[in-house]
Parts: structure tokens; sequence; C-alpha cells
């Protein structure tokens, strides 16, 4: 009846929007995630020795979660600090009320005086950061997790077209496992977001429109930093996100895993794979959104790179390229095709090394497919074309389905193994500890608290026919 009694209460003192935080809960949400104060970076002492170190190293949510009910690692069992278990008296203890939390996260000591764990970090704060954090912790565990209910769990998508076959397809996935009884007796539906200029701004305007637990295979093309900046804002976790530059959301975004690396991948498998066999490229031509100094990260640095610019015609370009004495080519742009055709009527026969998105059907070239056809089983695909059946779904941008099928398996394993009581971050806790997992539409995947592509290598089909697998990951 407390435990009753306390959450009564403590809904009533949230605002009037569960998801909506005032001024001092927005700044407490900051400080428990990421360590930071209203006034800049908090210190903190942590072990036996109280060794002082950021508390951006060792913010609360790294050990009890961001939804505040503790994620176990290793001898290490972070409590359930949620407002219903924190607040609430237990058998061995008063309930926590605000002073007795300050206690406990600056001098280490629970509400009974007890020392805490030496593991526990002593946060050095001042008083406005104290009561921003004790406000922002009367809301965990205390606002309802969007789009889930006893009978019904609600998903969404963004479609890089609004007839875009793959959504037929997932349409197709879900209303077969509804008819099949769901997943723990709830019914899972499907909402597609609006056209909007942009990813992030459809996901928006979805958001606005009803509650959606997570979002399964949505488009973000062109959008990556400004669509995982949105999901970590609204914590909404993005399965499958689909893009060629997954690189560009930043690393490791808390609730956003792809599928595979991209065209960096690809980029970095052909690189490698070139280098094995002693040719290693000796230009770089490239155009944006694969053009910059920040994709040196995943490239290297290659003895030259050619930035197209408006003058670069594909003749221009051979004759520069040619007149450089250029023997070898990574092709990361459109327009390969036009440059190819220039080049034979030139005489000029460069080896030409390109992902597949860059490749055109049937030129002498290395590609990089970031799946192929040993990934697919029988079983996947049997499946894929009973579903495409079912939809009545054009034999068109089939890479793009069968990605989007192999990220809906992907999330509904994930579901199946957070349980019942699932919660988007209990969801993602699943994801995390995924490893090999088969879908028998792309390559295993296998991701982790800090890794957010499940699949980091690619396929290299030579001109001779010739077909490796080249994982950068695992050089």
């Amino acid at each position: 009846m407390r435990l009753l009694l306390t959450a009564c209460f403590l809904l009533l003192s949230l605002p009037a929007s569960a998801q909506t935080l005032d001024v001092d809960q927005a700044a407490g949400k900051a400080l428990f995630r990421a360590g930071t104060g209203a006034a800049g970076p908090v210190g903190a002492a942590v072990g036996a020795g109280q060794v002082e170190v950021p508390a951006a190293s060792l913010p609360c949510a790294s050990c009890h979660g961001r939804d505040g009910r503790g994620r176990p690692e290793g001898a290490v069992a972070p409590p359930d600090i949620t407002a219903p278990v924190l607040r609430a008296p237990a058998a061995t203890r008063r309930g926590y009320d605000d002073a007795a939390i300050v206690a406990a996260v600056t001098l280490g000591r629970d509400v009974e005086g007890r020392p805490l764990d030496p593991v526990m970090p002593r946060y050095r704060l001042s008083l406005a950061d104290a009561g921003h954090l004790t406000s922002y912790l009367k809301t965990l565990g205390m606002t309802p997790e969007p789009g889930l209910t006893p009978d019904r769990l609600v998903l969404g998508t963004i479609l890089a077209r609004p007839d875009a076959p793959a959504g037929k397809l997932l349409q197709a996935f879900f209303d077969r496992l509804d008819a099949a009884g769901g997943l723990f007796g709830r019914k899972l539906a499907l909402v597609v977001a609006p056209p909007a200029d942009s990813p992030s701004d459809a996901a928006r305007r979805l958001l606005a429109a009803q509650p959606v637990f997570a979002l399964v295979a949505p488009w973000i093309a062109q959008d990556e930093r400004g669509f995982a900046d949105l999901a970590e804002a609204e914590d909404l976790p993005a399965i499958g996100a689909e893009t060629l530059r997954p690189d560009a959301a930043g690393p490791a975004p808390h609730g956003v895993f792809f599928l595979d690396g991209g065209v960096p991948a690809e980029a970095q498998a052909l690189a490698i794979a070139a280098d094995r066999l002693g040719a290693a490229p000796a230009m770089i031509v490239a155009a944006p959104p694969f053009a910059g100094p920040a994709d040196r990260d995943w490239i290297g640095t290659p003895p030259q790179r050619r930035l197209l610019g408006a003058g670069d015609t594909p003749a221009a370009l051979v004759r520069a390229l040619l007149g450089a004495g250029i023997g070898r080519i990574l092709w990361l742009a459109p327009g390969l095709d036009a440059f190819a055709a220039a080049a034979a009527e030139s005489g000029y026969h460069p080896a030409l090394l390109a992902p597949a998105e860059f490749a055109p059907a049937k030129l002498p070239i290395t590609v990089a497919l970031r799946s192929g056809p040993a990934d697919r089983s029988e079983a996947g695909l049997d499946d894929y074309r009973d579903l495409a059946r079912q939809a009545g779904l054009p034999d068109e941008d089939r890479p793009a389905q069968l990605r989007a099928l192999a990220a809906a398996r992907l999330l509904v394993a994930a579901l199946e193994r957070a349980g019942h009581d699932v919660t988007r971050e209990k969801l993602i806790a699943a994801l995390e500890a995924t490893g090999d997992f088969r879908t028998g539409l792309v390559p295993p995947l296998s991701y982790g608290a800090s890794r957010r592509i499940g699949s980091t290598g690619a396929w290299i089909l030579s001109p001779d026919g010739t077909v490796v697998w080249v994982d950068p990951a695992r050089r």
C-alpha cells in the first residue's frame, strides 16, 4: 500500500505530459546521463582510494541504466533506483527522501547511514546540481513506455519514398506475426512516418502524432547526425537504420543500430583487398557525401585524393589522371560509367575499384558488396518471396526489401529476449547482447555496448569472378 501511495504521489508531481521535463528535471537528466552539471563538468571520486575522475566518465546512467533499473556487469549489480523503488520503504531500510538521495550520491552513505560500496562514485555536486538530480530522479520509472500497452506495441518506420516497397514488406511481416498471436499477447502495429523535409523531421511528426515504441528500418540518409540526435533526445530505439553513411551518425549513437558499415566499410575492404594483392589504390576519386578530411578516419590517408568538382567532366578527369600516370583508382562517386567510357575512348585502362552502389553493371571492375548470395539462405529467401507475394511487391529495390526484412527479424528477436516486461532500455540491452545473429538475408550481425554496426565487412568481387570476404574490423 505504501508503494502504491508513493507511486500515486510521484505521478501527481510529474508534469502534465509525462514525457516533458521541466527546466530543473532536464538539467538533472543531463547530470544523470552525461555527468554534466548546470555550470559545466562535474567531478567524482571512486573506489577505495577515492580516485578523482570526471563524472562524465562514470555518470549515474552508466551503471544504473538510463531507465534507472540497474544494469549488472560482472560481480557488480547496481540497484534499481526508479522512483517507486527508491522512495518506498524496503525490508532493510526506510524510503529515500531528497536529503537521503543527496547523501548517498555525494557522501556514499545509504538512508540508514551505512557506507555504500566504494565502486559507487561520490559526486561533487553544487546545491543547484543536487536539486536538479533529485528532481529528475522523481521521474525515473514513472513515465509509461511510449507505444506500449498490455495488448499492443506500436512500431514506426521512415521510407525513402512514399511508395517504397520496403514499407509494404514490413507491413506483411508484422501482419503475419500478429495473425500467429503477436508477441507475449501483444499485436505489433506498424505506422509510417509522414513525408517531411528530412528523416529527423519525419520522425518528429510521427512522434507528435502518436506514441511509438521503436523504429524499424528507418531511412535516415543524409540526415544521420540529425536523426541520431533526435533519437537520443527522445530515447527512441531505431533498428536497422538505413543509410550509406552510418559513421555520419557519430560514434555509437545510443539507440540507433545499423545492419552494416555502408560505403565506408566497402571502401575499407576494397583498400585492404588491393593492398593484399600488392596493388593499393593510387588515387581515390570521391564526391560528397563521401569526401572530406573526416573520411580519412575510415579509408586512411591515400597517396593521392581527388575531390570531384564542377570542372571535372569525364573527359577532363581522364586527361588529368592519365597525365598523372594513375593506374589504379578507388571510385567513391556517381558517374563511373561515364568516366569509364571516356577512359576507354582515350585508350586509358586503369584498374577500377568501387562499392556496388557506384559500380555500373557489366564494367570489368573490382566491386565491394555489403551482402551477397552467400549470406542468403534458401529459407530466408523463401520467406521473403512468400511475404513479397502476399504484399504484391514489384521486383524492384530488392536489396532494400531484404535489408528491411532483416531489420524486422533482428528487432523481433531482440523483443523476444527482452521479454514480456519490455522497455526501450531492455530492448537496447538485448540488442547489445546480440552476437552472430543470422537473418538468412544479410551477413551475421553482432552488437555491443559500444558497437552499433552489425556487420563491419564486405564481399569483394574481382573481375575474374573471385569472391572473398574482407572485414576491416578483424584485419
